[in-house]
């Protein structure tokens, strides 16, 4: 009794502790696993919809009907120029304006009415008040599940599951969060454990009542990944039954599977019809508006009714959508291990499977399902929800924390393990045995030695390609999905995560613009002339086991004395420009007058042509970025004209606008023009 009692006292405390620690790691990166700025700036905005809610009720705003919305200082709330006026408001608070509340209706927004009583009940003024306990109630629930898997499964995977938990970038980077509530995403599982291991018949009800209701909080908290946590739940009747020997037969296990998905799609629904009296005059309408609205909007709607931004989402293909979870991550997998490395496990499970499968191991069938179903348990959202994949790759990797990297991690140590002690018995192998083990341990080797260097060649691309991830260099974006990056040592980094459609071969343009600026050509007020091949100055591109898989990066070194603006772009040799782009750096200044050159030729008189209405001036930045098509140009003479027609060249621009020929001498060089944008 006594011997128990200690044991317990001791369990407890070990409990404490993990959940300590846990609660740390969640709340403030204690351990350092998440990139900081990744942490701090993770999903403030979804979270700026609760503190809308809490701040309209500080402040008895008119909701409409809603729990969740933005708030702002002035009228009108705008999206997304206002979404983080919220904190803002909340932590600090307006004199003298009453905010401005615009409702979010696409969930029903439990989670702002909790946190709402939280800080007026007690008084919690501080964000990290409110965050501390979403950290530590996921902090509960994972420790909770970490003993239940000890139970059920081993101490290698419940291991396993605690630490991978608690080190993921993305686990951690959720975990505070009050809009999104993870700590409900694993509590189905924590009573689908413990219904696994009851055997009374009332207390199985109750737990599965639990797993309802628990689902019903998910729910009124928001509809994502509702499928993950659901199959989640429900694993541990697939996959408990190969870990130990349990006189639960399979029937029992397959009712208790149906039981358990039943609850969870019964506290769905309860949820839904609650949003849906919310989101409009009756439950039927609600229903209807969901359905189009969100439902179809994030599956598999009809992409012609919906804007550009959403219709690439919705024509998707969900193995694409499959394969950018799987092949383009930027972030670590768990502690130190690069994301990279997701694919080499993938494919060491793989193969390791099929050589325990042909070696007759004991564990095959456990690791093969082990693996499969905690595969699907993820992707079944990232295809059901292939929309909502496709655009959030921002935040679904943390799905894969839903037993499927535990698994790719249990298992591989598995293999490793069985790999060992087949070679130090490889003598007592029988002989027709012992050459497909020594083929399958060298393909191993080999496979180990070749991802190695793969993995060590893509160092100084991936190295840069984190770094411009980081948003340490301001970005800008280009056409046909190029970014250019201003890396402060005077080069331009140009990048593109999807290079397999385009044809780098053809020419790239790079016209730099500056000021005071000696011996560029065409002089001083024309730009600089860097037109260079891709591949002269390309960065080796990444293979397979890259997380930029891929991608594409050229840096092109400029003398770092600085530029105004740039142009740049691709063009054909025998042909026009394939797509060109102007960025300036400067603030948006335009010039109200300018002054044609001081130009005399056959053609040309004080700037001012001989032959048709038009004149010249310098092409430099103002003037390029001072002049459109459609102004209108007050001269000192002839009086007001409209531009029709603007062409550049290296050192002159050409204005060419209606009405006649100009009067040289009154309307060109030195005399001003008047610009009306």
């Amino acid at each position: 009794m006594l011997n128990s009692l200690n044991k317990k006292t001791i369990k407890l405390f070990f409990a404490f502790i993990l959940t300590v620690i846990a609660a740390a790691s969640f709340q403030n990166n204690f351990l350092g696993f998440a990139d900081q700025s990744f942490f701090t700036s993770f999903q403030r905005d979804s979270e700026a919809f609760v503190l809308g809610g809490i701040v309209a009720d500080d402040y008895e705003l008119d909701k409409k009907g809603a729990n969740l919305g933005g708030v702002a200082k002035n009228y009108p709330y705008k999206y997304p120029d206002n979404i983080l006026d919220a904190y803002d408001i909340f932590l600090n608070g307006v004199k003298g304006v009453t905010p401005n509340f615009a409702p979010y209706l696409s969930q029903y927004g439990i989670q702002s009415i909790i946190f709402s009583k939280i800080h007026s009940l007690f008084g919690l003024k501080k964000l990290p008040q409110l965050q501390i306990i979403n950290s530590v109630l996921l902090a509960i629930v994972v420790v909770w599940l970490f003993f239940l898997y000890c139970d059920i499964y081993d101490n290698r995977f419940s291991v396993i599951f605690l630490i991978t938990m608690i080190t993921s970038p993305w686990v951690i980077s959720f975990a505070r969060n009050l809009y999104w509530m993870p700590f409900l995403w694993f509590l189905p599982a924590v009573f689908s454990a413990l219904l696994y291991q009851q055997s009374r018949r009332l207390h199985r009800l109750l737990l599965l009542f639990a797993i309802a209701f628990s689902v019903f909080l998910k729910s009124l908290a928001g509809y994502e990944y509702l499928s993950t946590i659901t199959l989640f739940a429900c694993s541990v009747f697939v996959v408990a039954p190969f870990f130990n020997n349990s006189n639960r037969s399979w029937s029992n296990n397959l009712k208790s599977f149906i039981f358990v998905f039943s609850a969870c799609v019964i506290g769905f629904i309860c949820a839904l019809l609650i949003h849906a009296n919310m989101r409009d005059e009756s439950i039927v309408a609600g229903l209807k508006s969901i359905f189009f609205n969100d439902v179809m909007r994030r599956t598999y709607g009809d992409s012609s009714l919906w804007d550009s931004g959403l219709k690439k989402s919705l024509e998707s293909n969900p193995l694409s959508v499959i394969k950018t979870y799987m092949t383009s991550w930027t972030t670590p997998l768990v502690m130190w291990l690069p994301g990279s490395i997701f694919k080499f496990l993938f494919g060491f499970v793989v193969f390791g499977l099929t050589y325990s499968y042909f070696r007759k191991s004991r564990d095959w069938q456990k690791n093969l399902v082990l693996t499969a179903f905690f595969f699907i348990v993820p992707v079944s959202w990232f295809v059901l929800a292939k929309a909502h994949s496709f655009i959030h790759t921002h935040m679904s990797y943390v799905l894969w924390y839903f037993g499927f990297i535990q698994a790719l991690i249990y298992v591989s140590i598995g293999l490793i393990i069985l790999l060992l002690q087949d070679l130090l018995r490889l003598k007592n192998i029988s002989q027709w045995k012992r050459p497909s083990l020594s083929i399958f341990i060298l393909f191993i080797v080999l496979f180990a030695t070749v991802g190695g260097y793969f993995i060590k060649s893509n160092e100084e691309f991936d190295k840069k390609a984190d770094i411009l991830s980081s948003g340490l260099f301001k970005m800008y974006k280009l056409k046909e999905g190029f970014s250019i990056y201003l890396s402060g040592n005077g080069s331009i980094i140009y990048f593109n995560m999807n290079c397999k459609h385009l044809d780098l071969t053809q020419r790239f343009f790079l016209h730099v613009y500056r000021e005071n600026v000696e011996g560029v050509t065409g002089g001083a007020s024309a730009f600089e002339n860097l037109d260079f091949d891709w591949y002269d100055f390309k960065i080796t591109s990444p293979n397979l086991l890259s997380k930029y898989h891929g991608a594409c990066m050229s840096v092109r070194s400029v003398s770092d004395d600085g530029f105004n603006s740039i142009s740049t772009g691709q063009f054909r040799l025998d042909g026009p420009r394939i797509w060109q782009e102007d960025i300036d750096f400067r603030p948006k200044v335009k010039l109200d007058k300018i002054i044609p050159s001081d130009l005399n030729d056959e053609n040309w008189q004080n700037g001012v042509s001989k032959v048709g209405p038009g004149f010249v001036i310098p092409n430099n930045y103002l003037t390029k970025k001072s002049l459109k098509v459609g102004d209108v140009l007050s001269f000192s003479f002839s009086k007001d004209r409209i531009v029709k027609r603007i062409d550049y060249s290296e050192q002159y621009i050409n204005v060419y606008f209606d009405g006649g020929i100009l009067t040289p001498a009154l309307d060109g060089f030195p005399n001003s023009i008047q610009i009306r944008h």
